[in-house]
């Protein structure tokens, strides 16, 4: 497992400004998700919402594997 945790963040130093605040991106909307309880400003959008928690996550967890697979290279 520490094995793991040292590639996963010798792989997350090579992440760009965009990959950042793409990560920053995807965890406020899962906070939003998790911490509003779905009011009704949100639970009109919460597709919204549920699209960009998906997409950041997916983009984030893709440019975390590719650079694992260029340290294994």
């Amino acid at each position: 497992m520490r094995d793991f945790i040292e590639k996963a963040m010798n792989a997350s130093r090579q992440y760009t400004v965009l990959d950042f605040a793409v990560l920053k991106l995807c965890l406020m909307s899962i906070g939003v998700l998790f911490g509003l309880n779905y009011k009704k400003l949100f639970k009109r959008h919460i597709h919204v919402v549920w699209g960009v928690a998906i997409v950041s996550y997916l983009w984030t967890m893709g440019r975390l594997v590719c650079n694992i697979k260029k340290e294994y290279d």
